[in-house]
């Protein structure tokens, strides 16, 4: 009777050991994914605080039904509102995300798109231009009898001149996704002439009103342009622009620059016919996640349709490349697609970056030059040869650079190797702010017929949210004196410029 009890207690041991030690322990938490951190909706509008929102766990699979979500949304009143979003798995790890919900007063003109000042009641109040009067266009704006005066002086036909020289516009339209809207305006002029109508930025994926020409005449004529967006505008930008035509089709010779004033008597915005189905709208930024960050290849990405209810799990993703290894630096991208009940499609691509500036090889950086200059590029993977034939008249008008570059915050070091065959000045420029405000500068570069090691850095204060560049000017700089530096000294000739070695490290303080 001992020796059965002691066989049943070794079975029990060892049962509970192999019980113990038979897999590993589950300790990594669910991953939620929400369409945004942050959400700013206007007073009146639906917030459905589980669209789009998802949990994932490596173990347990999908657990979205099971999020626990705390916090309240009053869509009635202004305010920010935080919702949190927590759930577990089997094994008891629990993961959870915060979103901050930003509730506004209406704007004005909620319902239609709140141009200002369309009857120049008040002046110009809420008006902008801008003249290129570094290509020879000069214009004044003023009033005149309540009409609004654009009065074009000067304008030459140059290589660089172009039809939006010269702008009379209004920097804050905004409008909601997928409502139908109507521009109306009347306009005359001194003389018979063309001018160009855009609509674009704040948001909108293409124009909402793209490069629409109109033919003005001495005769006041009433106009009007029927629009809408995909995606909400905030802040977008209206232009009515009398440039030089000389590059656009259908525009007679006589009619390429044609100075004096252009009355506007009218302009207002007024509901727009209704629309047909649309196709779905898939939304989602460029990501840069840290290396060895959890993420999930939906992450940041919305669904909308303006008569279908579609969600993430009606979304098709496709890997334009290697799948996502959040363990191994790289660009990984993916094409999102979803199709609504009559079978239109909606489609985004988009670039999910692990780790902070992953420069692509030299063989895949842009080379540029205008018209009136000339170079040629040959490269390997780390070093660019540039062959300057001809100077462009200002220093971007011959370039060489590194584009779509996304990091997270932090300082980073930037180092190069360049020569030229005959010594001379070129400038590596900081361009672009990465959406989060990045200062932009230009850095004078003195080149001489030897191999010289040059250090720059540059500096986030965010992760960033749009791509940025880092660009070489390589045209003449010898008219340029601006915030940026005083370059007008430089030395700007023909030349063959050498760069090689190019590297981004981060600068651990």
């Amino acid at each position: 009777m001992k020796r059965v009890l002691l066989l049943v207690m070794v079975l029990f041991s060892a049962l509970a050991l192999i019980a113990c030690n038979g897999g590993t322990k589950d300790e990594v938490k669910p991953v939620i994914s929400v369409p945004a951190a942050e959400v700013t909706i206007s007073v009146g509008d639906t917030f459905n605080p589980k669209l789009n929102v998802t949990a994932t766990d490596d173990v347990d699979g999908d657990l979205t039904s099971k999020i626990v979500i705390t916090g309240t949304v009053d869509t009635t009143k202004p305010g920010v509102y935080e919702i949190t979003y927590s759930v577990k798995d089997a094994a008891g790890n629990e993961g959870t995300r915060t979103v901050k919900v930003t509730v506004e007063a209406p704007a004005v003109g909620v319902g239609l798109a709140n141009l200002i000042n369309g009857d120049f009641a008040d002046g110009l109040e809420g008006w902008d231009n801008w003249v290129n009067e570094g290509q020879g266009s000069a214009a004044e704006f003023t009033i005149e009898d309540g009409k609004a005066v654009v009065n074009i002086t000067a304008q030459e036909t140059g290589a660089e001149n172009n039809w939006w020289d010269v702008q009379f516009k209004q920097n804050t339209i905004n409008f909601k996704a997928l409502e139908s809207f109507t521009l109306k305006f009347t306009v005359s002029a001194e003389h018979d002439r063309y001018m160009m109508l855009n609509l674009q930025g704040g948001g909108a994926a293409k124009k909402s009103i793209d490069s629409e020409l109109v033919k003005i005449t001495t005769e006041p004529q009433e106009f009007s342009f029927d629009f809408f967006n995909a995606q909400n505008v905030e802040n977008g930008e209206l232009q009515f622009a009398f440039g030089s035509f000389h590059k656009v089709d259908g525009v007679p010779e006589a009619q390429h620059v044609v100075l004096g004033k252009v009355y506007f008597h009218k302009v207002e915005v007024v509901e727009g016919p209704e629309l047909v189905n649309q196709p779905p709208v898939i939304e989602g930024r460029d990501v840069v996640i840290e290396v060895g960050q959890e993420f999930l290849v939906n992450s940041g990405i919305t669904v909308r349709d303006d008569r279908d209810s579609l969600n993430l799990s009606d979304l098709t993703v496709e890997a334009l490349g290697a799948e996502l290894d959040v363990n191994t630096a790289g660009i990984y991208e993916y094409k999102y697609s979803v199709k609504d009940s009559e079978g239109l499609e909606g489609t985004l691509t988009r670039k999910i970056h692990v780790g902070s500036f992953n420069l692509p090889p030299f063989e895949n950086w842009t080379k540029w030059h205008a018209d009136s200059a000339a170079q040629t590029v040959e490269t390997t993977e780390t070093t660019a040869t540039i062959d300057i034939e001809t100077l462009g008249g200002n220093p971007w008008e011959n370039q060489f650079k590194a584009e779509g570059l996304l990091a997270l915050k932090g300082k980073y070091q930037i180092k190069f190797i360049a020569k030229s065959s005959v010594a001379r000045t070129i400038i590596f420029a900081l361009e672009s702010n990465f959406g989060v405000d990045v200062e932009r500068n230009w850095h004078r570069v003195e080149l001489t017929t030897e191999d010289q090691e040059f250090t720059f850095e540059i500096e986030l204060g965010a992760d960033a949210t749009a791509a940025g560049s880092f660009q070489f000017f390589l045209g003449d700089a010898s008219t340029t004196n601006n915030d940026d530096g005083d370059f007008t000294d430089g030395t700007y000739v023909p030349s063959i410029i050498t760069i090689s070695n190019f590297t981004v490290t981060k600068v651990t303080e």
